[in-house]
């Protein structure tokens, strides 16, 4: 049995997953199995997988706080991979926000519907899995999330400027 990693091991294994040099295989994935296959052959994935509840903490704080580039896609598809192994409501709701506002892009949003699935404890498979993802997505958001839709709503309308005083009607 496999000793369990620290805090800091688990830090920086992530931080190398993260370098582009380790991670820039994954570019050249032509779909998603093949992307899990590049992601499996990676060092430390394996291990990370196998490490317990910590990582997916590690993880879950880490991921919201990449920009948008194509290394980082590729550290999220890793991220995506490794909290497949960890299913939990703590990912559910991590990537419950996300999958409604359509923030993943190409293999990520499949990774990140099944990794939600999962988490979800709901089967799906093949064309089904990012249609039944964002279904219940959605409805996660909606009973999770309710105050911050209508913060959302309250702060996107904030500094509008309106410039009629009276609906419009149609004239008869």
């Amino acid at each position: 049995m496999s000793k369990t990693m620290s805090a800091a091991a688990i830090q920086k294994a992530l931080i190398r997953l993260a370098d582009p040099e380790v991670n820039s295989q994954i570019y050249f994935a032509s779909t998603v199995t093949v992307a899990k296959d590049i992601i499996r052959s990676l060092p430390g994935v394996r291990r990370l997988r196998r490490q317990g509840s910590e990582v997916a903490q590690t993880l879950l704080a880490l991921l919201p706080r990449q920009r948008q580039t194509q290394e980082n896609e590729n550290f999220l598809a890793i991220g995506l991979h490794i909290l497949e192994a960890y299913p939990s409501n703590d990912v559910k709701l991590a990537l419950a926000r996300p999958i409604v506002e359509r923030r993943f892009r190409g293999i990520n949003s499949f990774l990140a519907a099944e990794t939600f699935l999962k988490a979800a404890g709901i089967e799906a498979v093949g064309k089904d899995v990012l249609r039944i993802a964002l279904r219940e997505a959605k409805k996660v958001v909606a009973y999770n999330f309710p105050k911050m839709k209508a913060q959302e709503k309250q702060s996107a309308t904030v500094g509008v400027k309106t410039y009629r005083s009276k609906p419009l009607t149609a004239k008869k």
